[in-house]
């Protein structure tokens, strides 16, 4: 990520608790991913299941997301079982991983090769070939739509967020 993004997460997870900041990275990626994907195909969920869930026929994705500025995740039983249980669906399950960290970028890793739940080291886990592309465009609107944002975060809270992705029309469930 470049520095500004880099600084202006900094500041929001300085502001912001901890699942609160979470929820906050969750939301912007939902958001990029609207530039990729039909808005109204994407659904967001901050309480229970799969994070992201995109079905726009073509496409079929469940994303579990996770961020730190640690060294590790925590890819819980409930984390896997429910990718797990979306790969049974015919979903391309992914784990999305951002570590705020200068220069890191989201990873994208496929649910087929996390054989198990557990800590996981994020050092040891990259973007499969298959989802590069995707990760690429992703990274580029996430870093568009921090910075454009961040301000009004800070001033405004989450729910300012929570109405763009509405505004947007993506699918919103965790008031």
């Amino acid at each position: 990520m470049d520095t500004d993004t880099y600084n202006n997460l900094t500041k929001i997870k300085n502001e912001r608790k901890e699942k609160v900041f979470g929820q906050i990275c969750q939301n912007f990626l939902a958001l990029a991913l609207s530039y990729i994907f039909p808005p109204e195909k994407i659904e967001v969920r901050n309480v229970e299941g799969v994070d992201i869930v995109i079905d726009d026929q073509t496409n079929k994705y469940a994303i579990e997301v996770k961020t730190t500025s640690k060294n590790a995740i925590n890819f819980s039983k409930k984390d896997y079982k429910g990718l797990q249980n979306y790969r049974c669906r015919n979903y391309k399950a992914i784990l999305a991983v951002l570590k705020l960290d200068m220069h890191s970028e989201w990873i994208f890793k496929s649910a087929d090769k996390l054989n198990s739940s557990g800590s996981k080291q994020v050092g040891e886990l990259y973007t499969d070939e298959e989802y590069k592309d995707l990760a690429r465009k992703v990274q580029e609107k996430f870093e568009e739509i921090v910075n454009k944002n961040s301000l009004n975060i800070l001033s405004n809270g989450e729910n300012y967020l929570i109405r763009l992705l509405k505004e947007k029309g993506l699918k919103y469930s965790g008031e």
